[in-house]
């Protein structure tokens, strides 16, 4: 990258919260001591995180990254975490009556020039791949992850349950949602259980990755790339003309 480093800010909803990694396919330390990540682990599931909590740290260090003359790269499917950076949206810590986002509040002065970049993989490949990601969480044990939330945030009692992020996270809610079935509350074991939560977080995804795919339509244009070195071409060519406009 012309001698500049990548370090990275997560861009993802569910990634900020620390203890949930299996299931938001986080990655592993290994990686973040290979390369820089922020904006994860920011706290607990059980204390929720604001857009404009996000949009804070993120800018802060976005600057410290350019400060140490390193390459930031956003990378998430969350596109309101995306385009709070890139337009400088007025956020706060709630929304108003009546809003349905902050996006509607209007924008502030640009503070960082961004382009985007994205897989041209088409959604008849990527929903294949979600089903093998599932099943390789389940492999990677994803219900001992669950378990041990479960019995961490006390979520068998409805108003603990409620405000965790847990509730509000595909690949975590269909287990609670299962569990808060039955009298007593119990989390689910049988391998009929698991497999019909396995399929409902495929389908949840599923459905998922069609909205995302509909929140691209209404991004900045997009620069597509098809692998891995396609991409750090791109990153390269992008990184110059960004330079260029300075």
């Amino acid at each position: 990258m012309g001698g500049r480093e990548i370090e990275i800010i997560g861009a993802d909803s569910r990634q900020v919260y620390a203890g949930m990694n299996i299931g938001t396919s986080k990655v592993g330390r290994d990686i973040m001591e290979r390369l820089p990540h922020h904006c994860l682990d920011m706290r607990p599931p059980d204390k929720m995180v604001t857009l404009a909590e996000y949009q804070a740290l993120a800018t802060k260090r976005i600057t410290e990254i350019h400060a140490r003359g390193n390459l930031p790269v956003m990378v998430g499917g969350t596109g309101s975490y995306l385009l709070c950076i890139t337009e400088n949206w007025q956020v706060g810590d709630e929304l108003l009556p009546g809003e349905e986002n902050f996006k509607e509040r209007g924008k502030g002065t640009p503070l960082f020039r961004a382009k985007f970049v994205r897989s041209t993989l088409e959604m008849n490949k990527i929903l294949p791949r979600i089903d093998n990601a599932v099943d390789s969480m389940f492999q990677m044990g994803l219900v001992d992850e669950v378990t041990r939330l479960w019995e961490q945030y006390k979520l068998w009692e409805p108003n603990r349950l409620q405000r965790n992020a847990l509730w509000h996270t595909h690949g975590y809610r269909e287990f609670l949602e299962k569990a808060h079935e039955t009298t007593p509350v119990r989390l689910p074991t049988s391998r009929r259980d698991l497999a019909e939560i396995a399929q409902a977080i495929k389908d949840h995804t599923h459905s998922y990755a069609h909205r995302q795919w509909s929140w691209m339509k209404k991004m900045p244009p997009v620069t597509p790339f098809s692998n891995g070195v396609e991409l750090a071409k791109k990153l390269h060519t992008l990184e110059k003309e960004t330079a260029k406009t300075k």
